[in-house]
């Protein structure tokens, strides 16, 4: 269900799609607009799913388990596999925003959960009653773009959440930015408002044209773990100094992107970068040659497809 056509995670799915049914790997499918749908009424986006018959839904957008849809389009179509794709990720403590209680209700259409962390794989498998996966986020494939106007030293493009927990990467990042200056590209209010569809529109070209970037995710102790920015980073070609966190190297080996724990070895090392063009870009060349080959979605729906073996 993609909401932000300029978003890398969902140009990057619809990329995979188009080439999957290129090749014969899929007959067809269908992008199911969230916002249109609930526009439309209760049951449209029910009706929409079930006038189609597919083999597969996968439900990416949290509506879903919000407007228990998986359980009714289940009473309708009881041999169509039903997958949840969690990319986002909360602390267990805040019970996803108080919404755990009611999404649970949605189990019994679910065949299977997949999640971008390792450490609530099995919290969600308990409470769920259904089989979980690891499947993180990826990046679409597209060539670097630059452009001198983002052609800045070093940036990172996030919100700025002040509110617990999230305040901890406002913190880190902060205490980074008094010791080297760092463009903050920030975007507020949500996914559609004209801000962020600005900084979605151009996040190649930010990424691609930056020297640095800071990759800094909400939460980084988490196994395996990050946002999408840490795919996205290095798939549109930046030098990600990255805030490391368990599982990391074995999504991206150092040399991909460059780690650090502390603010003072984030600075060390944004110097480091800076002042050495040669590195810098064979970290950008490494990290997107990586990105492309690992963290593509036709990849990712491979893994699922296997995983359903279908």
């Amino acid at each position: 269900m993609l909401t932000l056509p300029y978003s890398p995670d969902h140009s990057g799915i619809l990329q995979s799609l188009e080439h999957l049914k290129s090749i014969g790997r899929i007959s067809d499918y269908m992008i199911a607009d969230v916002s249109q749908r609930l526009k439309e009424g209760e049951t449209a986006m029910v009706d929409c799913i079930v006038e189609r018959k597919p083999d597969l839904v996968v439900h990416g957008m949290t509506d879903s388990l919000s407007q228990i849809w998986p359980p009714k389009i289940k009473e309708r179509l009881p041999k169509t596999i039903q997958v949840m794709a969690m990319w986002d990720y909360r602390p267990q403590e805040l019970q996803y925003d108080n919404l755990w209680g009611k999404w649970k209700h949605s189990a019994p259409g679910l065949d299977l959960i997949t999640l971008s962390n390792k450490n609530q794989l099995e919290w969600w498998a308990k409470d769920f009653g259904v089989e979980t996966m690891y499947w993180p986020h990826g990046c679409v494939v597209q060539d670097v773009e630059f452009d001198e106007a983002y052609a800045h030293n070093t940036i990172f493009v996030g919100g700025r959440n002040d509110s617990y927990p999230y305040n901890a990467r406002v913190e880190l990042i902060d205490s980074i930015a008094r010791l080297t200056p760092i463009e903050w590209i920030n975007y507020a209010g949500g996914d559609s408002t004209p801000e962020r569809v600005k900084v979605w529109k151009d996040i190649g070209k930010i990424y691609g044209s930056a020297k640095t970037t800071l990759d800094i995710s909400h939460f980084w102790d988490a196994e395996g773990y990050a946002s999408g920015r840490y795919f996205y980073t290095s798939g549109l070609g930046a030098c990600a100094i990255t805030k490391r966190f368990p599982g990391c190297e074995e999504l991206f080996p150092e040399g991909t992107k460059i780690y650090f724990d502390t603010p003072q070895e984030a600075v060390e090392k944004i110097k480091y970068y800076l002042e050495h063009e040669d590195a810098r870009n064979e970290v950008k060349r490494k990290g997107k040659e990586w990105a492309n080959k690992y963290h593509n979605y036709t990849v990712r729906f491979e893994q699922l497809f296997r995983k359903l073996r279908i």
